[in-house]
C-alpha cells in the first residue's frame, strides 16, 4: 500500500504577488532611510554596521530567501522614491541618482540645487528648506552642489565667500540638524552633510586659531583657490581647522 505524501500547507510564495507586496507596505514604515544597512551586515555596500537593526522583528522574514529580499528591496526604493518626489517636490533641490533601484544607491544622495531668479524663487526656497530639514534626518548622508547656472566667481577665495554659491550653501548649512556633520568644499562648490563617524567625515584634531590666522596670512583672500590647495588636507581633515579658517575669513569680510 502506498503512502499518501503528507501535506505541509502553502508558503508565503504561494501568495499572489499582490497579497505579498501589501504585506510588505506594511513593514516599510518602520524602515528610515538611513538604516537598510542595518539589516544586511553581509552586504558589500555595508557603511553603517555600528547603529542597531532597524527592523529587528522583521530581519528574519526580509533574509529569509533571495525572492523576498529581492521583492521586499524593490518596494522600498519604490517606497523611497515616491518620498524623495513628495519632499523635493515645489523645491530648488534634486536628487541627481534617482530613481533608486537598490539599497546601496541610497547610501549618499547627491543634490543638485537650482538657481532660481522668477519671482516663486523665495517661496521655492523656504519649501527648500523644509525638504532639506527632513532630507537630513532620513538619509544616511548626502552632497549638495549648486547647479552650474549660478554666476561663477573669480576664482579667488574673495570671490568665493562673496559669490552666490557660497551664500546659498552657508543658508543650506544653518538648516542641518545638530548631529549632522556639514562641510564646505571650496573647490567643488558642494555642502557635505552626514552623520557623526561617517567614512566622509572630517577629524577632530585640536588646532588652535593661529594655526587658522597663519594659512590665511600665507594665502590672503585674494589668492585663488589653486593656491589654497596646499592646506586642502588640513582644511578636509581636520574639523576644527576648517571651521577656523571659515570663520576668520568671513569675520575678515564682514559675512555672518
Amino acid at each position: 500500500m502506498s503512502i499518501p505524501p503528507t501535506s505541509i500547507g502553502a508558503s508565503f510564495l504561494d501568495l499572489p504577488a499582490e497579497l505579498r507586496i501589501q504585506i510588505y507596505s506594511y513593514i516599510l514604515p518602520a524602515i528610515p532611510l538611513d538604516k537598510p544597512f542595518d539589516l544586511m551586515l553581509f552586504f558589500p555596500l555595508c557603511h553603517n554596521p555600528s547603529t542597531l537593526p532597524a527592523l529587528t522583528h522583521h530581519r528574519g522574514f526580509i533574509l529569509s530567501c533571495t525572492q523576498i529580499f529581492f521583492e521586499f528591496e524593490a518596494a522600498w526604493c519604490a517606497a523611497t522614491n515616491a518620498l524623495l518626489a513628495a519632499l523635493t517636490q515645489d523645491t530648488l533641490l534634486h536628487t541627481t541618482q534617482t530613481p533608486i533601484r537598490k539599497y546601496s544607491d541610497a547610501n549618499h544622495l547627491a543634490v543638485r540645487v537650482e538657481y532660481d531668479t522668477t519671482i516663486e524663487s523665495s517661496i521655492r526656497a523656504y519649501y527648500s528648506q523644509q525638504a532639506l530639514r527632513q532630507l537630513v534626518q532620513c538619509v544616511y548622508s548626502l552632497t549638495l552642489r549648486p547647479d552650474e547656472a549660478f554666476p561663477p566667481h573669480d576664482g579667488t577665495l574673495r570671490g568665493f565667500f562673496l559669490s552666490p554659491q557660497r551664500l546659498l550653501l552657508y543658508d543650506l548649512e544653518q538648516k542641518a540638524t545638530p548631529w549632522k556633520e556639514t562641510r564646505i568644499d571650496y573647490w567643488d562648490m558642494a555642502l557635505y552633510i552626514g552623520p557623526e563617524q561617517s567614512p566622509y567625515q572630517f577629524t577632530r584634531d585640536e588646532v588652535g586659531r593661529s594655526s587658522s590666522r597663519e594659512m590665511l596670512a600665507a594665502v590672503g583672500l585674494d589668492s585663488t583657490l589653486e593656491d589654497l590647495k596646499r592646506f586642502r588636507k588640513t582644511l578636509e581633515l581636520n574639523g576644527r581647522a576648517a571651521i577656523e579658517f571659515r570663520a576668520i575669513c568671513c569675520a575678515e569680510l564682514g559675512l555672518p
